[in-house]
């Protein structure tokens, strides 16, 4: 299938999904305009799944034309079903929307800043191919594996890759489904920009619940895209921005659920947890404490509703859990023997799930900073906040100090504690039980200290500041103050944006310089030096491998390129049957390891290239 025909299967594809989506929201008969926005959103994603995992797992007939039928299929039963056949976008409003915001300048400035920096992304994600460490270690290594057998299975390659395996993968379907039409990898980084964008509008949404104008409440969504970590990850097939901005769309549909019962919302609820469940090992933990709120949120409405509507609404939260919540967790159950694997599950001395070690002992002690071990949980939190003024150096999409950028632990950390003072005064329950949730969530991540990680809490900051500014008036003099430090941080941000590694003038040249189709990750990232020049015109062929680290620009141009692991071979015969069965064309491999040794003694194999870490052969016909 050519690039041309992919990438109109994709439009209509796509198309047809929202088209889908707003139909259901249409339907469902939403009041307030950004919560229809975001009910079309999760809608969407949803579809995206439900339609891959069919496809790629009970059919595997994972390819482009089947996933477009699909979505034709599911456009016509809803057109049928819903007895509704037109498609007609009400912009007024949309029109209306906007008339009865008040634009001022902060507003002005933010939404200025913002514009840049979607078209910037957007930019960078069309020059640069992938090159974030994560999406090339696993993230986009079995989307490319899925893509190439059209199904979803567990992938053989490097004891880096399995981890997609074991993970769950709602995100990694959204980033299949923005690579398979193309067979290329040229907008899957421009992914999590879309869930930013959709934060700014849960954000906004949480900020009229609580009793914000449209003005401030649009400040307070500004101000989550302009937060450095999540307009740098942006760009990368990360999960963390996609994550939290669903933690965020969950506390955004928890918190009119506390203000009004209504089934509608306890549906929306549960399925955002339910998928947000689905996107990051840490998911379940969330579901739970979103379960218990929900909980506190339904005795609260005890008085005012008959107990057999909050059962029902509590029972259709668990089924959510436990179906499209879990689905992943089930999956790995039955390939692995344990739905957390790796991680091994143990209480009080007893295992009840066995993996290949705990998550202490896995991540999160290896991800510790040399500079915290030894410090307590909060002084923990306290040094990555604080920053040490590293705004000043520029942020990384994996920054490990600080990430919130200046705003956040000189205007928003104070404002939170005012905040939650003046709700308390003025009894402004809704405010305090949406802290108090965001706070508990916040408690209860793991490695709380990565801002990346728990970047959800940053809504809780812009509301506070947001509030603050509309109901006591003296302290607006502070926009100045938050212009002045967004400024400084966008200004920051965008200067330090690529890695510095990445960033360099030759490497910008040659990829503006290389037709967009045949950019590839080789070329973007340097990791490897020079060792996977071999790779520029390489392309639909099978390369053995045996690398120090992430396999992913080994694909090479279009990914194209087959790989076959070599790290499961011991001894010099079984190796060369595999060669051979496999039809090997190039081999890339460790300098000293057995495997270089072998291919240096094999006649059918010459020595192309010698790099810094490794030397490749490729095979004499």
């Amino acid at each position: 299938m050519g690039f041309t025909l992919g990438l109109i299967l994709y439009i209509v594809s796509t198309l047809l999904l929202i088209m889908t989506s707003v139909k259901w929201t249409k339907w469902i008969k939403l009041s307030n305009t950004s919560d229809k926005i975001v009910v079309s959103f999760i809608f969407s994603i949803t579809e995206i799944l439900l339609i891959n995992i069919v496809l790629g797992i009970l059919l595997k007939m994972l390819y482009p034309m089947y996933l477009f039928i699909f979505a034709l299929l599911i456009f016509l039963f809803t057109c049928f079903y819903l007895k509704d056949w037109s498609f007609n976008i009400k912009f007024e409003s949309i029109k209306d929307f906007f008339n009865d915001v008040k634009f001022g300048p902060l507003m002005i400035i933010l939404s200025l800043l913002t514009a840049i920096g979607v078209i910037w992304v957007v930019y960078i994600t069309l020059i640069y191919p992938p090159y974030g460490t994560d999406e090339l270690m696993y993230h986009l290594v079995g989307p490319v594996e899925w893509m190439k057998h059209g199904m979803i299975f567990n992938i053989h390659q490097d004891y880096i890759s399995q981890w997609i395996n074991w993970y769950p993968k709602n995100t990694e379907i959204l980033f299949l489904w923005n690579m398979i039409f193309f067979k290329n990898d040229v907008i899957v980084d421009g992914t999590q920009v879309v869930f930013a964008l959709i934060g700014v509008i849960g954000v906004y949404g949480i900020g009229r619940k609580i009793g914000l104008n449209k003005y401030y409440s649009l400040c307070a969504g500004l101000l989550f895209f302009l937060t450095p970590i999540v307009f740098i990850q942006s760009k990368t097939a990360y999960i963390d921005v996609a994550f939290s901005v669903m933690v965020i769309l969950s506390l955004n549909f928890l918190i009119h659920l506390y203000k009004e019962f209504s089934l509608k919302y306890i549906y929306l609820f549960s399925l955002t947890v339910a998928f947000m469940s689905g996107m990051k090992g840490s998911g379940p933990i969330y579901a739970v404490i979103f379960l218990v709120l929900l909980a506190i949120v339904l005795i609260k409405h005890r008085k005012n509703e008959n107990y057999k509507n909050l059962a029902y609404g509590l029972t259709i939260y668990i089924l959510f859990s436990i179906t499209l919540g879990a689905f992943w967790y089930y999956r790995t159950w039955y390939f692995y023997g344990n739905p957390i694997y790796p991680f091994t599950l143990s209480f009080h001395g007893i295992t009840i799930f066995k993996g290949l070690g705990t998550a202490k002992q896995i991540i999160f002690d290896p991800n510790l900073l040399p500079q915290m071990k030894g410090m307590g949980y909060f002084k923990q939190i306290y040094f990555s906040w604080y920053e040490n003024f590293n705004f000043l150096k520029g942020y990384s999409y994996d920054t490990r100090i600080g990430g919130f950028g200046a705003v956040w632990y000189i205007v928003a950390m104070p404002a939170i504690l005012i905040f939650t003072l003046k709700s308390i005064i003025d009894k402004k329950w809704v405010n305090i039980f949406f802290a108090i949730s965001t706070g508990i969530l916040f408690l209860a991540s793991s490695e709380n200290w990565w801002s990346r990680y728990v970047i959800f809490i940053v809504a809780l900051g812009y509301v506070a500041i947001s509030y603050i500014m509309q109901n006591i008036k003296f302290t607006r003099i502070v926009a100045l103050l938050i212009i002045s430090l967004v400024t400084f941080s966008f200004t920051v941000s965008i200067k330090g944006y690529l890695p510095a590694n990445i960033s360099s003038r030759e490497t910008f040249n040659e990829l503006r310089k290389t037709p967009i189709l045949d950019r590839s990750s080789y070329m973007a990232n340097s990791f490897y030096g020079d060792d996977m020049s071999f790779l520029k015109g390489v392309r639909n062929k099978n390369i053995a491998y045996f690398l120090h680290a992430y396999i992913y620009p080994l694909y090479g141009e279009g990914l194209s390129n087959n790989l076959f692991y070599l790290g499961n071979i011991k001894n010099e015969s079984s190796f060369k049957k595999y060669i051979e069965e496999n039809r090997i064309d190039y081999a890339m491999v460790s300098i000293g390891s057995i495997y270089d040794r072998w291919l240096k003694s094999d006649r059918d194999f010459k020595l192309i290239f010698v790099g810094r870490q490794h030397d490749v052969y490729k095979k004499l016909r």
